[in-house]
């Protein structure tokens, strides 16, 4: 159902980076411009839905109205999707993800 979930998406870009840099540092600023940057382009912004870096591009996504989409793993200590993702798909495994 995931992967159907992605299929009408269109041209997407996927940025991985630290779920553990936080707002207001240079990398989260750098990482959610690259995400304004895609979203200008014409592209969705695809994460790992997470904190930090992941948050970013989502956040930098949304900021001017591009797609911002997160896939997320079912782990017991993984934390929910970021507040910046518009689709949401979580995964039971790493390698679907």
């Amino acid at each position: 159902e995931g992967f159907d979930a992605l299929a009408n998406l269109g041209p997407a870009v996927s940025v991985f980076g630290s779920a553990r840099t936080a707002p207001g540092h240079p990398e989260y600023e750098l990482a959610r411009e690259l995400g304004r940057e895609i979203g200008k382009a014409g592209y969705a912004v695809v994460t790992g839905g997470g904190p930090g870096v992941m948050e970013a591009a989502n956040r930098g996504a949304v900021d001017v109205g591009a797609h911002s989409v997160g896939i997320g793993i079912e782990l017991p200590h993984e934390q929910r999707l970021n507040d910046w993702v518009d689709l949401g798909i979580n995964f039971r495994y790493f390698f679907a993800r």
